[in-house]
Order: structure tokens, then C-alpha cells, then sequence
């Protein structure tokens, strides 16, 4: 398992965001509570909680096992816990979600699985 903390700016994308940390290896897992402003992609076992202002993306490797609050979630790895999104949810093909949604729309994919119950999210005026 490797750590890195680099704050350097990458070519993550075209929008040129910092990488706040890297966790690579084939047993990673964190169990801690985030505070995350932008976006964050998981590729590991995370648990705990998870409070996003941006969009979460549990990639295939993502175990996550946390209550999430952000603004769009899409899961092509397995995912269990209460999760509330302002805006999207989406379940990949690949995807396993068990547990209570919250959100304003909710997608799952042909091949994907979901066991639990979603509430559409009311916006506030």
C-alpha cells in the first residue's frame, strides 16, 4: 500500500484539480469521517462517514460501508449505507448498493443491484 500526499497540481483532468492524496495497493482501507469541498473518487475500502459538497464515485475496487452527503453519487462498485444526494444517483452495471437513498433521481443500470429504499430528496424553495 502506498500513501502520498502530493498538493502539486496534475493533469487529473480539464479542469487542472488538485490531488489531495493517493491510496494505492490491493488492501487499502480507510475507516475514518471526511470533509471533502470538491470531488473524490474511491478505489478501496472506506468506511465511516463521507460528507462531499461535490460528486462521489465509488469506482469498481470501492468498497464503501459509510453515510454519505453529497451532491451526485455513481457507483460501479459496492456501496452500503444511508446516502443522500441533492442532485443524482446512479447505480453502473457493475454496481452493489444495500441500504436508504435520498436523492432527486435515481438511475440503476441493467446488471446493477439494489437492495434498500429511496426517498425523492425535496428541495427546498
Amino acid at each position: 500500500m502506498i500513501f502520498s500526499d502530493e498538493t502539486e497540481e496534475k493533469d487529473v483532468s480539464q479542469d487542472d484539480k488538485k490531488v489531495l492524496f493517493k491510496i494505492m495497493g490491493k488492501e487499502a482501507t480507510i475507516d475514518a469521517k471526511f470533509k471533502v469541498e470538491d470531488s473524490i473518487m474511491i478505489d478501496c475500502e472506506v468506511k465511516g462517514e463521507l460528507d462531499v459538497d461535490g460528486e462521489i464515485f465509488i469506482d469498481t475496487n470501492g468498497e464503501v460501508d459509510a453515510n454519505i452527503k453529497t451532491k451526485d453519487a455513481f457507483v460501479k462498485g459496492k456501496y452500503k449505507g444511508n446516502l443522500e444526494a441533492e442532485n443524482d444517483v446512479e447505480i453502473d452495471a457493475s454496481g452493489e448498493v444495500s441500504g436508504k437513498i435520498k436523492t432527486d433521481s435515481f438511475i440503476i443500470n441493467r446488471g446493477a443491484v439494489f437492495d434498500g429504499k429511496v426517498t425523492r430528496l425535496t428541495k427546498k424553495k
